[in-house]
This record gives C-alpha cells, structure tokens and sequence, in this order.
C-alpha cells in the first residue's frame, strides 16, 4: 500500500481512540468506537491499493488493537492463549511429550469476559482430554509410527451464521469397541452405528479409560463439557474418522457450533486471509 493511503489509514485509526477518552477500558468501550472500527476496515477492505500481503499484516493489527480495547471483549486467540501453558504441565505430570498445540484462528472473533471464561474451560477440559485419553507415550507413538511429539488442533471458523469450532488430535483416537460394549450395557441393544456409540461419551460416568488417572479422575466428564456448551447456545458433537486399527481405535474431532450473538464478528475479514 502506498505511503499516502498509510497515511490516510493512520489517522483513521487514531479516531478510534479519542484522547478525551483516556487510557481506562471502560471508557473506550462503546458502540460509538465499534462503529468506527467496522467503518475504517471496511474502507481498507475495499480500498484498491490494498491487498498487499503487508497491508493484511497491518489490518490484523489494527483488528486486534481496536477489539482488545473496544466493549471490553477478548479476542478469540487471547480466550485460548492459556492452553498453551495447561497443556505443558499436564504432559509433565503424565510423564508424556509435550504435544504442538495449532491453534487456526480463522476469524476475528471476540467475546467479552463472562463468555471468554466458559470457553476457555471447555477448551481446557478437552486439551485435558486429549492429552490423557488420547496421547500415547513417545515409545508408543514410535512403534505406530508416528513421531513422537503428538499434535492437538483447534480450528474456527464462520459458517451459517455460527462460529464453528473443530478440535482434534492425532493421539490414538476413541475405542469405539469398548463404547459400543457400554452403550449396549446401558440401553439393552447394540448401537446402530458408531457414531452412536461414540455419542455416549456425553452421558454421566463415562470413561473410554480402565483406570483413572490423577487428571481424568479429579475432574469432569464430557457431559460437564456437554452442559458448558449448551450453556452458550451452543451444539457439540463428534465426527469419526477412518477405522484406526484392530482394537477398534477411530480417529474423530469435536465438532462445536455457537451462536454469534454470545460475541461479535467483524464483517468480511478473515485472519491471515
């Protein structure tokens, strides 16, 4: 982008921080200073001479300034950002690698304090959950042959007026088998598929572990996790992959869907788009 519409830009951005405001928060969240936000990247968005891949670094700054101070909401990245640290002291305390930890945050997406907690603690019982259950040890990733370092995803994206969420892993998957057996137990049949059988996993006292650890043991089971999402006007669900494996193992994510009234999307911009 040239250095005239740079210019130009710069002092649109400085509007959005009036200096009769002040430095406080609360003073600057306002819808007034939305308003603007929204103005300002629309005109960057459909200004010719941007497009630039330095423009779109740029943008992504003055998204993430503008929202971290406006209505007091967290963006999206800074909701998730302390997995990363959970995330290393739970695989230090089950004497596993730490797993890489991707998060593709694919929308700008912001929500204030109140929602931003009950994300995160979704977020955190399935890291929890997928570093437990799923992660194998460095020895048992290697003779999969798989490297020894496990990797857990978190994907989000707006789709149908919604902000979808996808977490997945490549630890060794859900037996399926063995929720089948427990499905059958409870409601007297055998599941019509294993998709139903997975579905389980949501109800009270469900555990695809012989033996609780410290971690699944102290804590909640998926239908808390279950209970948190509806909370939010949200759905959650898993979607299987193909069959792993002889013991019945099957590669799956979780699949969440949230209203976009709970947080607001800035229109027609995606991260790192």
């Amino acid at each position: 982008m040239g250095e005239t519409a740079a210019r130009r830009y710069e002092a649109m951005t400085a509007t959005l921080y009036e200096p009769s405001l002040g430095t406080d928060a609360a003073k600057v969240e306002s819808a007034a200073a939305g308003k603007r936000l929204e103005l300002v990247i629309r005109q960057i968005l459909s200004d010719e001479e941007c497009g630039s891949e330095w423009e779109r670094r740029r943008l992504v700054r003055i998204i993430e300034r503008a929202m971290s101070l406006s209505e007091g909401k967290k963006l999206l990245k800074h909701i998730l950002a302390p997995l990363e640290a959970e995330k290393k002291s739970l695989a230090r305390l089950l004497d596993k690698q730490d797993p890489e930890l991707v998060i593709e945050d694919g929308v700008a997406f912001a929500a204030d304090e109140a929602v931003a907690l009950k994300l995160l603690g979704i977020f955190l019982h399935l890291i929890r959950n997928a570093i437990d259950h799923g992660m194998e040890s460095p020895e048992e990733r290697k003779q999969s042959g798989k490297r020894s370092q496990g990797r857990i995803v978190i994907r989000s994206e707006i789709d149908a007026g919604a902000l979808c969420m996808t977490v997945f892993d490549d630890g060794r998957g859900l037996d399926v088998k063995r929720l089948a057996r427990i499905y059958e137990a409870r409601r007297g049949r055998s599941p019509e598929s294993d998709e139903d059988a997975a579905a389980i996993i949501f109800e009270a006292g469900i555990s695809t572990k012989d033996k609780a650890s410290e971690i699944s043991g102290r804590g909640v089971g998926m239908d808390a996790v279950l209970s948190e999402v509806h909370a939010l006007g949200g759905e959650i669900s898993i979607r299987l992959g193909v069959m792993a494996d002889a013991t019945g193992h099957r590669p799956f994510e979780f699949l969440m869907t949230f209203p976009l009234p709970m947080g607001r999307v800035l229109p027609s911009w995606k991260a790192g788009a």
